[in-house]
C-alpha cells in the first residue's frame, strides 16, 4: 500500500467538512424535508376567540398557568427600626409538571401611601433579585434568604415586600414586574422611627402630555402620529434639609428587567428645598415601539430610594412577542408537547408574524444542536395569548434544547433557547443518539486529518548531503 500523500490529506480535509455540513445543515432544510409548516389563515383575534385547528394554535392557558410559582416570605419581626438590617426568609415552589429553567425571584419593597385604596398604588422604595438564575424542578421548593437594610431616612409607616418570579427574565410566572399592583406573595411589616422622611417621587403628580397618569390602572395609549411625548412628575422633599441630587431615567421596551430592551437613558439634576417640590421630566421621541416602560430612580445620601415605573402604549405599532416557552412534562412522555405562547405586544394584530419552535439534541457542550422536531406558524399574532404546540421528538428525553424564534416580515424580533439538562434537572442521563455519535466521529476524523496535514506540511525535511564533484581537468 502506498503512503498517503499531502494532496490526499488536502482532499480529505475538504470532504470531511462537507459531510459534517450536510449532517449539521440548516434546520430550515430539515423543516422543508420532513416537518409540517402551517401557513394558512389568520390566528384567533380578540373579537373571535375560537381557535382554528388548521393553524395548530391553542389557548396559551391550557399549558401555562400564571401564578404557578408561589413565593412565601416571612421574618422574625413584624416591625423594624430605621437604619437597621431587616432579615427575611422564605421559599419559592414550582407547581408545574415541567421544570422552570433559569428562574429569578425579585422583590419590591413598597410603602403604603394611604389607608384607602390608591389609584397610584404604594410608593416603591427598592427593587432587587433575591434568588437568581436557578432551575426549579417540577414540584420543587427552594429556600431563599436576604436582608434589606432600612435606610436611615426611611419614612415610617406600613410596608410590604412583594415577590415576582420570571423565567430567563422574559416570562412572568408570578406577578408582573412592570406593575406595582399585580404581585405575588408578600410580607407586611412596619418601619418605626423619628425620621421626617426622604426625598421621593410624588406619584399623584405624574402626567403624560399634561394628562394625569395612574400607576394602578391600564396603560395610557398614545396616538400613532404623536412625535414627542412629555412625561412629568414632582419630586417631593419631606425632610428637613435641602436635597441636591440626580434622577436617573431609563426608557425600556415592554419592561425594565432585560437590559437589551433599554432604548434610552439620561440623568437629570434636581434641587429640592426642605418641605417643597420640584418638577422633573422626560421627553420621549422614539416612535418605533408598541409598549414603553419609563423607569425613574433617585437616591438620597442616607440610602433611601424612590422608584417609579411609567408604562404606556402607542397605537398603530403591532409587534409579536413570545410570552412563554416550555414542555408540558419532564422527562418527556409520548403525550408531551412543547409549546410557545405568543401575542401582539400592541393593541391589535401583528401581521407578518412567524414563530419557529425547535427541539434539538445538544452537542459540543450545547454549542450546536441536532434538530429533532420543528414547528412553524405564519400569519398574524393576535392580541390575546395563543400557543403554538408541537409533539416532542420522543419519550424519555432528559437533555435537549427548546428553541423559539419570533420574526416579523423577515426580521428577527427575539430568539430564545432553554436548555434542559439531566445533570441539573434530575432526569436519568441517556446515551447520545446514533446521529450524535456519527457527528462526533466525523468531527474526530476531521481533527485528526487537520493534525496530520499540519504535521506533513511543517515536519523538517531530511538533510541530503551534496555530492562532491571533482574538478574538471583542463
Amino acid at each position: 500500500m502506498s503512503r498517503p500523500t499531502a494532496s490526499t490529506f488536502v482532499r480529505t480535509s475538504f470532504i470531511i467538512p462537507l459531510v459534517l455540513a450536510l449532517l449539521l445543515g440548516p434546520t430550515t432544510v430539515s423543516a422543508q424535508a420532513g416537518f409540517e409548516t402551517f401557513d394558512k389563515t389568520k390566528a384567533p383575534t380578540a373579537q373571535n376567540a375560537v381557535v382554528r385547528t388548521d393553524t395548530n394554535l391553542d389557548s396559551c392557558f391550557l399549558y401555562y398557568t400564571f401564578g404557578s410559582t408561589p413565593v412565601v416570605l416571612t421574618a422574625e419581626l413584624a416591625s423594624v427600626s430605621i437604619g437597621v438590617p431587616f432579615a427575611v426568609s422564605g421559599s419559592v415552589t414550582n407547581q408545574n409538571k415541567y421544570p422552570i429553567v433559569d428562574a429569578t425571584v425579585y422583590v419590591k419593597v413598597m410603602r403604603q401611601r394611604s389607608v384607602e385604596k390608591d389609584v397610584n398604588g404604594p410608593d416603591i422604595v427598592d427593587f432587587f433579585p433575591v434568588l437568581e438564575h436557578v432551575n426549579l424542578k417540577a414540584g420543587e421548593t427552594l429556600p431563599l434568604q436576604f436582608t434589606w437594610n432600612v435606610p436611615a431616612d426611611a419614612a415610617p409607616g406600613q410596608y410590604r415586600m412583594a415577590a415576582y418570579v420570571t423565567q430567563k427574565d422574559r416570562f412572568n410566572f408570578l406577578g408582573l414586574s412592570f406593575t406595582d399592583d399585580v404581585t405575588g406573595g408578600f410580607y407586611q411589616f412596619k418601619v418605626i422611627g423619628d425620621s421626617a422622611g426622604p426625598t421621593r417621587f410624588d406619584k399623584g403628580t405624574a402626567t403624560i402630555n399634561d394628562h394625569p397618569y395612574y400607576f394602578a390602572a391600564f396603560p395610557q395609549t398614545l396616538p400613532p402620529d404623536l412625535k414627542e411625548t412629555a412625561i412629568k412628575i414632582d419630586v417631593e422633599n419631606t425632610g428637613v434639609q435641602n436635597y441636591s441630587g440626580e434622577v436617573h431615567w431609563k426608557l425600556y421596551y415592554w419592561d425594565g428587567i432585560r437590559e437589551d430592551h433599554l432604548i434610552d437613558q439620561k440623568t437629570e439634576r434636581v434641587e429640592v428645598g426642605a418641605g417643597t417640590k420640584a418638577s422633573v421630566s422626560y421627553a420621549l421621541t422614539d416612535t418605533s415601539h408598541s409598549v414603553y416602560y419609563l423607569v425613574g430612580e433617585l437616591k438620597t445620601p442616607a440610602g433611601s430610594k424612590s422608584i417609579v415605573g411609567i408604562r404606556f402604549a402607542r397605537r398603530g405599532i403591532d409587534t409579536p412577542r413570545i410570552n412563554s416557552l416550555n414542555v408540558t412534562e419532564y422527562p418527556t412522555t409520548a403525550e408531551s408537547k412543547a409549546f410557545a405562547c405568543f401575542h401582539d405586544a400592541g393593541l391589535g394584530e401583528a401581521a407578518g408574524t412567524r414563530v419557529d419552535v425547535w427541539m434539538k439534541e445538544p452537542l459540543f457542550f450545547g454549542l450546536i444542536g441536532i434538530p429533532l422536531s420543528h414547528q412553524v406558524y405564519e400569519g398574524v399574532a393576535p392580541s390575546q395569548i395563543v400557543a403554538l404546540t408541537m409533539p416532542v421528538a420522543k419519550a424519555g428525553l432528559t437533555s435537549f434544547d427548546l428553541v423559539a424564534k419570533v420574526s416579523q416580515n423577515g426580521k428577527t424580533i427575539d430568539k430564545i433557547t432553554i436548555p434542559y439538562r439531566c445533570s441539573q434537572l434530575g432526569g436519568a442521563c441517556q446515551a447520545p443518539s446514533l446521529m450524535a455519535i456519527g457527528i462526533y466521529g466525523v468531527t474526530a476524523l476531521l481533527l485528526i486529518g487537520i493534525v496530520v496535514l499540519v504535521y506533513l506540511r511543517t515536519r523538517p525535511k531530511p538533510h541530503v548531503p551534496t555530492p562532491l564533484v571533482p574538478p574538471s581537468s583542463l
